[in-house]
Formats: C-alpha cells, sequence, structure tokens
C-alpha cells in the first residue's frame, strides 16, 4: 500500500471510499474512531497578579497565563492522548484498505 492513505485520518468519512476493500470493517473503525476522540481543548486560564506587585500605587500586578487548564485525554476512556481505543481505530481504517492474500492466508513476517 502507498504511503498516501485514502482518508483523512483525523476526520475519516462515515461510508467508505472507494479503495476500501473491507466496508463492514471500515465502518466499525470508524465507529470506534468516532467514540475516541480527545476532550475539547480548554482555554488558559489568566489570573491577576498579587496586589501591589506592579509599584507603590497599589494596583494589582500583571496577568499570567496559565493553560490549558486540563490534560489532554480521551473523552470516552480519559487515558492520554492518543489513547489505544483511537490508535487501533487508526489501524483498522487502514486494514480495511488493505486486500486480503489469495487463498484469505495471513502472511507471516518472514513472508513479507
Amino acid at each position: 500500500m502507498s504511503s498516501e492513505l485514502p482518508f483523512d485520518p483525523e476526520n475519516p468519512p462515515d461510508e467508505p471510499p472507494p479503495q476500501v476493500v473491507h466496508p463492514i470493517a471500515w465502518r466499525l473503525a470508524v465507529r470506534l474512531h468516532r467514540e475516541h476522540s480527545p476532550l475539547p481543548a480548554e482555554p488558559p486560564i489568566e489570573v491577576a497578579g498579587p496586589a501591589g506587585a506592579s509599584g507603590p500605587t497599589g494596583a494589582a500586578g500583571p496577568a499570567q497565563t496559565f493553560g490549558p487548564a486540563g490534560p489532554n485525554v480521551c473523552a470516552a476512556c480519559a487515558d492520554p492522548w492518543p489513547c489505544h481505543g483511537r490508535q487501533i481505530a487508526v489501524r483498522g481504517l487502514i486494514a480495511a484498505c488493505r486486500p486480503r492474500n489469495p487463498g484469505g492466508e495471513r502472511q507471516s513476517r518472514d513472508d513479507r
């Protein structure tokens, strides 16, 4: 298979592209792909500095930005992103595009 994928791995279509030779596997992988998505990134938090920090006037100091306010995790399983579910889904999408070997037998690692 060429290194060029017939789909966008971040947003694969629900219906299999023409290159897909295993449409049921494609649909299962897309379903898993949609289920395992990252939590939306929260905007950075801006916190005002301590009072009096900017000078003798007593005004609040400069604001500090802390961000993002949460870890980058999967919305479905809360594992670090990219989670195993998403990785398996992408592998399933790629596998759905590969033709089966003649005779239906799997290739051994030595035959590749």
